[in-house]
């Protein structure tokens, strides 16, 4: 179920990747310690992503590094997969292992609409 998880996301199919999720309740996670949501944020499916999403995905879960999936959409400059990743609740705050969190990534590639989607993404939580 992994692998087939693994190999939709990667192909940006999400039907296949549907599939997959709905044949167990295994985590779907690669072995190295790639999640399947990491994949397809790199593969740019936004269906891959919407189904991830819609089936519970850990939106925190993390690659090699401490990687979240926000932190992965911003280092490829994905605007739209990283606004539905805040929508559906990632953090703004979390850091990898070597302390680079969301906000200092759009920083580093001086992109301005994540910048301003990450931030108006933390007016809506004042106390974190």
């Amino acid at each position: 179920m992994r692998e087939q998880a693994a190999q939709s996301a990667v192909q940006g199919d999400a039907a296949g990747l549907a599939l997959a999720l709905a044949a167990g309740p295994d985590a779907p996670i690669l072995e190295p310690g790639d999640p399947v949501l990491h994949l397809a944020i790199r593969a740019r499916s936004m269906d891959c992503v919407e189904v991830l999403i819609r089936q519970g995905t850990d939106l925190q879960a993390t690659s090699a590094g401490g990687r979240t999936a926000l932190l992965a959409a911003i280092e490829v400059g994905d605007l739209p997969k990283t606004k539905l990743l805040l929508e559906a609740g990632a953090s703004v705050m979390a850091c990898n292992d070597a302390g680079l969190g969301p906000l200092q990534a759009a920083c580093l590639k001086s992109d301005g609409q994540l910048l301003a989607a990450l931030l108006g993404s933390l007016a809506a939580y004042p106390d974190e």
